[in-house]
């Protein structure tokens, strides 16, 4: 199956398809280990196919990926005040 893009927003899929590991690091601009990382710590939901370690694939769905990085993000809200206590 080839994934197909939209023209109005190229990183996202037409089809609605899940993404691949290495689909879902170019989106996010991060490398595909940072994508496992996520997926090993349970950090990011994902659909894992296929049997034993070696042969295991995974797939994201969109709504997955984008709620793992929004929650990454980090403001001064998030900071436990060290930003705050900087700037005073």
């Amino acid at each position: 199956m080839v994934a197909t893009r939209t023209k109005t927003d190229p990183r996202r899929r037409a089809d609605g398809a899940p993404y691949t590991v290495a689909e879902a690091a170019e989106r996010q601009n991060v490398s595909r280990s940072v994508i496992y990382e996520a997926i090993g710590a349970g950090t990011l939901r994902a659909y894992a196919i296929g049997r034993g370690r070696s042969q295991r694939r995974y797939r994201i769905e969109e709504r997955d990926l984008l709620a793992w990085w929004a929650s990454l993000r980090v403001g001064p809200e998030d900071a436990g005040g060290v930003i705050r206590d900087h700037l005073a």
